[in-house]
């Protein structure tokens, strides 16, 4: 296709047994009346692929659209809107894009923004393997979602909700930054005590900012025990920031959740609510006293 690629309400595109379709542009969804009635795109078996040289839109002004890219087939594309506005604040829109299957990609020559406007809605789920990479980076903004267990290849920035979903546990890795501002939130649920396996987490290969919240919740049946740890954010090679907000469930009397910043991420605790664990880790030991003693005890008074 020499022009552009454009699928207007309750329209679909099916791209599959090594099939091609290339594009200068691609508005999936695009806006016609009111009726927010999605169009498709599913590209899907090895071989198969969508090449669009410049902008991709999925829901494009009143428009709804959804991507598909599965078993193995892959996407190219420029900067790409997953719910876009149109450059107009006061029309709706929502995208849809899921990668899922190992060799699936959509790979983005520049920034791929996940919905794009105040009254956009968007989400992307990367999973069983799929890969988004982008040259420039991933925003996740307004009223956008990141979710899944596969893989971002660029650095990301949250606006609004990143959530690593497994069954029951998955593990989103971002090879780049991870920059989480004062409006975003990092969801994390929890199922049983493995890192990725039964409870969700964040790998991240370069640097991490933090700000926001994490909400963290607990599958029904599973309550933690005393020492328990789960590391939310892990493989980053600096953390600075840090969240100012953590919803948290309940746990039973005399347990107490420990929020704990490191050197490579971000971890939650279960520790106990001893009246005399100063040195809060979770118990009184040796180092409780010593705590004491420099904090409160003859060791932190003067001699005068």
């Amino acid at each position: 296709n020499g022009g552009g690629l454009t699928l207007w309400s309750d329209a679909t595109l099916t791209i599959s047994d090594g099939g091609t379709v290339t594009s200068n542009e691609a508005a999936i969804g695009n806006e016609r009346f009111d009726s927010m009635v999605e169009s498709i795109v599913v590209v899907t078996d090895e071989g198969s692929s969508l090449a669009v040289d410049g902008e991709l839109n999925l829901g494009n002004g009143r428009g709804a659209g959804v991507l598909l890219i599965a078993s193995g087939a892959n996407v190219s594309s420029g900067d790409a809107n997953v719910g876009n506005s149109n450059n107009n604040s006061d029309t709706q829109s929502a995208g849809t894009a899921t990668i899922t299957g190992s060799g699936s990609r959509w790979d983005s020559d520049g920034e791929i923004v996940i919905s794009s406007g105040r009254h956009t809605e968007g989400t992307l789920t990367v999973s069983n393997g799929g890969v988004v990479s982008a040259n420039d980076r991933v925003v996740v903004g307004t009223n956008g979602e990141l979710l899944g267990d596969g893989t971002i290849e660029a650095d990301v920035l949250n606006r609004a909700t990143i959530a690593p979903v497994g069954t029951p546990g998955g593990r989103l890795a971002i090879t780049g930054d991870f920059v989480q501002e004062d409006i975003g939130t990092l969801q994390i649920g929890a199922a049983g005590t493995t890192p990725g396996i039964t409870y969700d987490q964040l790998a991240v290969g370069g640097e991490v900012d933090l700000d926001g919240a994490v909400e963290f919740s607990l599958e029904a049946g599973f309550m933690p025990a005393v020492g328990d740890q789960f590391d939310v954010i892990t493989g980053a090679t600096s953390v600075s920031g840090q969240f100012s907000n953590a919803i948290l469930p309940g746990l039973p009397k005399g347990m107490i959740w420990l929020e704990e910043n490191q050197a490579t991420g971000f971890s939650l605790r279960v520790g106990t609510a001893f009246t005399a664990d100063f040195d809060v880790d979770g118990d009184v030991a040796g180092d409780d006293l010593a705590q004491w003693q420099g904090d409160f005890g003859l060791n932190g008074k003067s001699d005068s």
